[in-house]
């Protein structure tokens, strides 16, 4: 009896050991599951990370190229503000030049008008002077007709 107890608590040794080693196992296993997702979840925030200097990088040079559009913008609009007001100057002449070109076809339109005025008087006075040629001719002749008759 007292080896039946021996070998009974043998087997029971050897049945808690293979119980304690088989929930051991259990519980190895399940940190090995637990250590694989914590090696997961460590992967994923060294991806984010890199994506993050990634993000980081190109929103720094998007940085610099918006800045350096704003400064081409900023010399743009002063370049396109000193060519506006050229075309300001470039209008007020105009329309000065135009002022003084209508000036100019009133100034000419009255010296048109005296010149046909003058024409028109020396075309009188010809005809008037013609007629006073013929007019005096004419009594020449008279008198040379009258002297040769005499």
């Amino acid at each position: 009896t007292a080896y039946v107890e021996r070998r009974n608590a043998k087997y029971a040794k050897e049945a808690a050991d293979n119980y304690m080693q088989m929930s051991r196992t259990k519980d190895q296993a399940r940190l090995d599951v637990e250590v694989a997702k914590l090696y997961q979840v460590e992967e994923g925030i060294e991806s984010l990370n890199r994506e993050r200097k990634r993000a980081h990088k190109s929103l720094g040079e998007t940085k610099k190229d918006t800045e350096k559009l704003a400064k081409i913008f900023t010399e743009k609009k002063a370049s396109f503000g000193q060519f506006t007001g050229k075309i300001g100057a470039l209008n007020k002449t105009i329309k000065k030049e135009e002022e003084r070109l209508d000036e100019s076809k009133s100034q000419l339109s009255k010296e048109t008008k005296r010149v046909e005025h003058s024409e028109r008087k020396v075309k009188d006075s010809t005809k008037k002077l013609k007629a006073v040629k013929e007019e005096k001719g004419r009594k020449n002749e008279m008198k040379s007709s009258m002297e040769s008759e005499a």
